[in-house]
């Protein structure tokens, strides 16, 4: 069916009496007005209004229906609360089958929702297989270029009102479309940019102004940018990746950072930096960054690793607290690290071994780390070889194994091998299992019963 057809079909006179009222003009006949409507489609600043009346939610169904193919070129929209503006500019029909809209309707309102800035002629979230490699990234530039709206619409509402909330954005409507609508207008306006850019820390911040300096959109989606992201200011399009808005950073090259006064340091962290030492032998240190909300058992369990340790009931004092490995006093693996580690900032380690060595750890700092799993980042010192009898021995052997030419040395470096000890510390060993050990189940749970 054509568009004429369709017309003739499905208007009825009563069509008149509301073209008369909506366009305050008189139609003589249905073949007048229906030649009026053709020749506006035809002209097309119709249709531009009318595609500036639609909501997100309708928007997105033009793009559906566009993917369809229609019956007899005519699209049935079941839910008549649907598009309620192409009845209001008479060019969908309600009747009790739904709103009825012809193909060739569709398609230049579709036309102008791309021409408008209103839909999006790209996808802007991408998948895995959209980028394989980084020669890919150059898709990336028609999501920052393209409709702000669209690129925003990545976000979830939960997410859009927690921006909203941060930013105290105060009038922004009920719906996911004005919550987008509020949030573009505030992020592109240099006054409401400038508050939000100051609740960055300095440091980011700095980042930030040398990347629109050099005019970058592309950031690696890593947790440093947590508090850019949390404010709007970056978007995520793929896994690894977030963007700018160019008109965002257009914005951002109006102001003045001088006149900027940031926070001094991000209130944002998921990790601590952790310095370990073996207070027997001072020489051994292991510097260890950690997920936050570890229990004790995990914490056990990550020192042990860090120093080639396996013995089991070993013991963790902080503060007025004395924690198991295994199921006796105060268990291990029902207290979480992040409360009493913050408050103290510092514990010892016992490890249950004939040497009864002493780990003295400090919480040097929190950390916004990419690190999802423990971390040995630096070390010093042997690893502490256990078991042999005491500190004393261990520091005779490993007098030792400093001096192949000793003539002990052959016989003492096969016991202490038996006993964990390596020439050259197995830093990539360790990480991979670390990173096994606390991905295989979180939280990590004691399964040893004594």
């Amino acid at each position: 069916m054509d568009l004429r057809t369709f017309f003739d079909t499905y208007y009825k006179n009563d069509i008149l009496y509301r073209a008369l009222i909506w366009y305050d003009r008189d139609f003589d006949t249905l073949d007048d007005f229906i030649e009026f409507k053709l020749t506006q489609l035809k002209e097309g600043k119709e249709i531009k209004q009318l595609v500036h009346t639609f909501s997100l939610p309708e928007i997105k169904w033009i793009e559906r229906l566009v993917q369809d193919v229609p019956e007899d070129n005519i699209y049935v929209i079941k839910d008549n609360d649907l598009l309620t503006s192409l009845k209001e500019f008479q060019y969908g029909i309600e009747t009790s089958n739904g709103t009825l809209v012809h193909e060739d309707i569709i398609k230049p309102i579709h036309d102008a929702l791309l021409s408008e800035g209103l839909m999006s002629q790209v996808k802007t979230m991408l998948e895995d297989k959209d980028i394989s490699a980084p020669r890919d990234i150059y898709k990336l530039k028609p999501i920052y270029t393209g409709s702000k709206i669209w690129l925003y619409d990545n976000l979830t509402t939960r997410e859009l009102r927690r921006i909203i909330s941060k930013l105290n954005i105060t009038d922004y409507g009920s719906y996911k479309d004005s919550y987008i609508e509020n949030v573009i207008h505030y992020l592109t306006t240099k006054e409401h940019l400038t508050h939000a850019l100051s609740l960055l820390p300095n440091e980011i911040l700095s980042l930030i102004k040398h990347n629109v300096d050099n005019e970058i959109y592309i950031y690696e989606n890593k947790t440093m940018w947590y508090e850019a992201k949390a404010l709007g200011i970056l978007v995520p399009v793929h896994r690894d990746y977030l963007v700018m808005h160019e008109d965002i950073l257009k914005t951002i090259q109006t102001i003045n950072f001088s006149n900027i006064t940031a926070i001094e340091k991000s209130k944002y962290y998921n990790g601590y930096e952790l310095s370990l030492t073996v207070k027997n032998i001072p020489t051994i240190q292991r510097k260890v960054v950690i997920p936050t909300r570890l229990n004790f058992y995990e914490l056990i369990q990550i020192i042990k690793s860090s120093f080639i340790w396996e013995n089991n009931k070993n013991t963790i004092q902080i503060g007025e607290f004395t924690i198991h490995e295994h199921q006796e006093g105060l268990q291990s693996d029902l207290i979480q690290v992040d409360g009493l580690l913050t408050k103290h900032k510092q514990f010892t380690f016992n490890y249950n071994s004939s040497e009864n060595y002493i780990v003295e750890g400090i919480l040097n700092k929190t950390v916004t780390t990419d690190y999802f799993s423990p971390t040995v980042v630096s070390y010093s010192g042997e690893a502490p070889i256990d078991n042999v009898g005491t500190v004393d021995d261990v520091l005779s052997m490993l007098e030792v194994l400093h001096h192949k030419e000793h003539p002990n040395y052959s016989s003492i470096y096969t016991k202490a091998r038996k006993r964990n000890y390596r020439e050259r510390y197995p830093l990539t060993a360790i990480n991979t299992h670390l990173s096994k050990l606390i991905h295989q189940e979180r939280p990590l749970f004691t399964n040893v019963k004594d």
